[in-house]
């Protein structure tokens, strides 16, 4: 699941209409082509992502607290953004953080990984 800051409108609009979904979009400022995607859940719940883009079938899956790992499909390969954007959509939580380490899962792959924290 991949890494992008959050789309300010869609975060407001959710909190309005009282929806627990959110979409998060990468810095367009901030491409890094072939990046990786690491997901830290602080929500204080289960969290589940889909991706808009890359489009990669699938839900990922976090317990709270869970050890955050590189984002992998279903055949544990290593998901990565050809362009450096990512759009994730979550099931809840409003907070996200998103920061760039190119030195992140490059062994892995990775041109470096995006954090993607979501928080309560």
């Amino acid at each position: 699941m991949r890494i992008v800051s959050i789309c300010a409108g869609a975060v407001v609009t959710s909190i309005l209409l009282g929806s627990t979904t959110g979409v998060a979009n990468a810095e367009q400022a901030e491409d890094h082509p072939d990046s990786c995607l690491v997901v830290a859940n602080r929500t204080g719940a289960a969290l589940t992502i889909t991706l808009n883009y890359p489009v990669v079938s699938g839900t990922w899956n976090y317990a709270v607290d869970e050890t955050p790992t590189v984002l992998a499909d279903e055949a544990d390969a290593v998901v990565t953004s050809p362009t450096g954007v990512w759009d994730v959509h979550l099931d809840h939580g409003v907070g996200t953080d998103w920061v760039y380490d190119g030195e992140q899962n490059t062994g892995q792959g990775c041109n470096g990984s995006w954090l993607l924290t979501v928080n309560a």
